[in-house]
């Protein structure tokens, strides 16, 4: 099928640098792309179909296609066509339910067609026909325009489009008047007359976080809270070069383990947010500098982390990956408040998001050099639900890809708790020394909680306490 663009724009800056990360992994990769479900327990075809075409024709960005035109990437968006962009239908109208093994060749697929991002589409639609008398609805969506908090605004609207015309009812949604190529444009424009206070922001900010990472800080933690020297202790190892992190963060492998806030804890978390003016998040951040802190005696900490510049209203509509990426520098002082220390954070945490960076190469910052400094990296978003049950703690240690950071942190904020996934890299950290590290972590969120007006070396030396006890209040 050719393609006829109806309006062809220049990708923002920021989609201009993940393109040419997509350029180096070569064109037979798969590259990343997101998955969307929706159980369905009826089945309507029809609502469904009108569903995809509303959706498709209302966000111009599910249309895009990055084609080279006069040797120059661009961000083009086409036409709907129902067959572009129909549903797949995989055992449907039959007594058969689909095998797992069905589903894995549509999506490698849909993987496949992803991969030429000149042509497209970048989203697929799908039902299977799960159980006997079951549903479920996916959408594979590429990476380059799709974060997560497009994966929530997805789900909304799919759910209500479907609701609406199940029932026989057209939905009554007013049009977009800001797409995806309008916050392009605009974040284009901003980037160029901002560009030099920017880089002149971060590289003042992160000036002098550039000792590389040391796994040893964190072995001699482990011993430093009473715990026995593990069997295959990395204690008294060598300081890795910059090239000994990259080739040890490209392993294709990492493993993680979950864990949560929730319950007291987390209620004594919201407190202590309320009494400081503060965000959770904010909170959890000031707790991972203090964790580290305690942890590895640490007191110059850089934390990396993916921000999602959805601060506007107009913007929070969008479907687009509108991701750029933020550091968090802190210089740690012992005799420094827990409140003072927090507050401080807090203000930190806002003025970094504000200055997020959509390319390091355009900012003239040493992407590898940041990148082997980090302690641990941090995708923090929220969700307006509460826990479920399959994001209870476990002390279960399950393999994952590869991360290439050393710890990559995946935090989400629920209504009643937060849920972490600890992400590791399994040829620095051993499982024993991640049960402890969150042992520690959560013995470091108690302390703080009623502790306000004692110092971070206090914390510090309570962490490494061997019989450790709550103060009373």
């Amino acid at each position: 099928m050719s393609l006829i663009p109806t309006i062809i724009t220049e990708p923002s800056i920021g989609q201009q640098a993940y393109l040419k990360h997509l350029q180096t992994a070569g064109p037979d990769a798969i590259p990343d792309y997101v998955t969307i479900s929706i159980d369905m327990d009826e089945l309507h075809r029809e609502a469904v179909g009108k569903t995809i075409s509303f959706f498709v024709k209302r966000h111009e960005s599910l249309r895009t296609v990055f084609p080279l035109i006069d040797d120059e990437v661009k961000q083009a968006v086409v036409d709907y066509d129902e067959q572009r962009f129909g549903v797949e239908y995989i055992a449907v109208g039959t007594s058969d339910v689909f095998s797992p093994a069905v589903k894995e060749e549509c999506f490698e697929r849909a993987g496949r067609i992803f991969s030429d991002i000149q042509n497209g589409p970048l989203v697929k639609f799908f039902v299977f026909k799960e159980t006997s008398d079951g549903y479920r609805f996916y959408m594979l969506i590429h990476h380059i325009i799709c974060d997560g908090w497009s994966i929530e605004l997805i789900g909304r609207e799919l759910r209500l489009l479907y609701q609406f015309y199940a029932s026989g009812i057209e939905p009554d949604i007013a049009p977009l008047s800001f797409q995806l190529r309008d916050y392009c444009r605009k974040q284009n424009e901003w980037l160029r007359g901002s560009r030099d206070a920017l880089e002149r922001f971060w590289k003042n900010r992160v000036s002098g976080y550039d000792s590389l990472f040391n796994i040893n800080n964190f072995y001699e933690g482990y011993l430093q809270r009473g715990n026995e020297k593990l069997l295959r202790t990395e204690t008294g190892r060598e300081n890795m070069s910059i090239d000994d992190l990259l080739r040890t963060y490209r392993h294709p492998k990492a493993l993680a383990r979950n864990s949560t806030v929730s319950g007291d804890r987390f209620t004594n978390m919201k407190m202590l947010a309320g009494a400081n003016h503060c965000t959770i998040s904010s909170i959890v951040y000031a707790s991972l500098y203090i964790f580290l802190f305690c942890y590895t005696d640490k007191q110059r900490i850089l934390l990396a982390a993916l921000i999602a510049d959805r601060f506007t209203q107009e913007n929070q509509l969008l479907i687009g990956c509108l991701l750029g990426g933020v550091y968090f520098p802190r210089e740690i002082a012992g005799h420094c408040t827990i409140n003072d220390f927090i507050s401080e954070t807090f203000r930190d945490v806002f003025a970094n998001c504000r200055n997020i960076i959509p390319s390091h190469e355009y900012l003239h910052l040493d992407a590898v050099k940041l990148h082997v400094s980090t302690d641990i990296y941090i995708n923090y978003q929220q969700e307006q639900d509460r826990l479920a049950p399959d994001k209870e703690e476990s002390e279960e240690h399950y393999e994952i890809p590869g991360i290439f950071y050393p710890l990559d942190f995946m935090i989400t904020e629920y209504t009643d708790g937060l849920h972490f996934k600890w992400k590791y890299n399994k040829l620095l950290f051993e499982e024993e020394l991640i049960d402890d590290m969150i042992q520690c972590y959560d013995d470091v969120l108690d302390f703080i909680a009623f502790n306000g007006d004692k110092t971070l070396g206090e914390a510090c030396a309570y962490s490494k306490t061997a019989n450790r006890s709550l103060p009373e209040l």
